[in-house]
């Protein structure tokens, strides 16, 4: 039995890396394995459920396991952890409090690891890091439109991820999830919820927080899927999903997703206080325009998208990072203004970009560009007083980085402005290279990282 559950977390690890990359690994490492510390643990034995007086039921269709009415107040990680294979399980009018905090993204409320069926219903969860976290292991594409998990009518609170929805064939409704403390990691994600056929996400209440959603395993038949009735911070929740030749224009939104589509412009929105303020996830020739995004927990997060333009947007003061890009593909970013947030403008698994004439001052880290991207073009952008890391970090290859203004970055670590530990970089056009505060005047600008690269025509700003 358990090797067999630890090779389901190993394909579901894999899943996780090629549809959503770093923060889906990390997120099945928290969420995905058996948990170390829980104050009730139930795994996969009948034996597990009989021994508590307080489940009733026999696991089956006509006679579900029925936790009802149950008080836990703990300081571990888990208060609630089940896993198991195909026993249909109910979880009814519980209190759930954990205070664990000294792990990050641990303290799970409710967490069901398994293959069966459950209903989550009237339940109240406080808790630092998730709240109901049900994964539903299943590899084989649903048959029926019968629902396998219902999340419905549950008050969640205090907690930096208040759902983590993963399977196909599920209802989440009439929940009311609320962040009322500020976040301890930066790896926090609002509601995260996998799209898959047959979803159903409807009059959900979210207040400082909002959903993280990402592409599921199987094809879609978005007939099947249905996101109505939120609201974000009084205002509705905007889901684009299949959808072609749209401008939207200064509207009253609480956050927007675009799933799917081609040819959508938003612009002029104002969007905070919320986990994504825009996601654009499987969508082309999109264009993000001139809209306001501050006090979220990401501000722009981009998913497997290719030929959209990211400009002249202000975004600041975000948790996490202002503009988040995974798998985009030739496209522009351009004339934003990210300030007062963790990092600035990553790239990851992106390649033939532009990112040019952007403004990153007073964050952490300026521009990144990790592994797996190659031919992107930094160049004419300001970098300014991202006094903990560096102003460009490249470990990507074959990027072509000149012609920016780099000032005072990476004074926490005493370090040079710019890090390369990628190859091919070139950080040089022709005879023009960067700005830098820090060079002495002569000479090459050598930079840190392993890949032993310079700026050979440096100038001072």
């Amino acid at each position: 039995m358990k090797r067999k559950i630890k090779l389901l977390l190993v394909f579901g690890i894999i899943f996780l890396v090629v549809g959503g990359g770093f923060l889906s690994i990390y997120l099945m490492l928290y969420f995905g394995q058996r948990p170390e510390d829980a104050e009730i643990e139930i795994w996969g034995h009948k034996g597990d459920f009989e021994k508590y007086d307080f489940i009733s039921g026999a696991g089956s269709e006509d006679d579900p396991y029925i936790i009802r009415n149950l008080v836990v107040v703990t300081n571990k990680n888990y208060a609630l952890a089940i896993y198991c294979e195909s026993e249909v399980i109910y979880i009814i009018n519980c209190t759930i409090t954990n205070n664990y905090n000294k792990r990050r993204n641990a303290n799970i409320g409710i967490s069901l690891n398994f293959q069966g069926k459950t209903i989550i219903e009237n339940n109240t969860i406080q808790s630092y890091g998730g709240g109901i976290v049900v994964d539903r292991h299943s590899h084989q594409e649903a048959t029926t439109n019968e629902k396998y998990v219902t999340v419905k009518n549950n008050h969640v609170y205090d907690v930096s991820n208040h759902l983590y929805i993963n399977s196909q064939n599920a209802e989440v409704m009439n929940n009311t999830l609320i962040r009322d403390t500020e976040p301890k990691e930066r790896w926090i994600y609002g509601s995260y919820i996998s799209i898959e056929n047959n979803l159903s996400i409807i009059n959900n209440t979210l207040v400082k927080t909002g959903f993280d959603f990402n592409m599921g395993t199987f094809s879609l038949n978005f007939s099947t899927i249905k996101i109505e009735g939120n609201q974000i911070n009084g205002l509705p929740l905007l889901v684009v999903l299949n959808e072609e030749d749209l401008f939207i224009e200064n509207i009253s939104i609480g956050q927007v997703a675009v799933i799917a589509s081609e040819n959508i412009t938003l612009s002029k929105l104002i969007l905070q206080y919320t986990s994504n303020g825009i996601s654009i996830l499987l969508s082309n020739n999109c264009t993000i325009e001139n809209n306001k995004l501050s006090d979220n927990i990401m501000g722009i997060r981009i998913f497997n998208c290719k030929l959209l333009s990211i400009r002249r947007n202000i975004i600041q003061n975000h948790y996490n990072i202002a503009i988040n890009t995974y798998y985009m593909m030739d496209s522009d970013i351009f004339e934003n203004t990210c300030t007062t947030s963790w990092r600035g403008i990553d790239l990851t698994s992106s390649s033939n970009n532009n990112v040019s004439n952007n403004t990153v001052s007073e964050c952490n880290g300026g521009i990144t560009v990790f592994r797996n991207s190659y031919n992107n073009t930094i160049k004419d952008n300001l970098l300014q007083n991202n006094r903990g890391d560096w102003g460009i970090f490249i470990v990507g290859d074959n990027c072509s980085i000149y012609n920016n203004t780099l000032i005072d970055n990476n004074t926490d670590r005493d370090g040079k402005q710019g890090y390369d530990s990628g190859t091919g970089n070139k950080w040089f056009d022709g005879t023009t290279g960067n700005k830098w505060s820090d060079w002495s005047g002569s000479g090459y600008y050598y930079l840190d990282g392993n890949a032993g690269n310079y700026d050979p025509y440096p100038s001072f700003p």
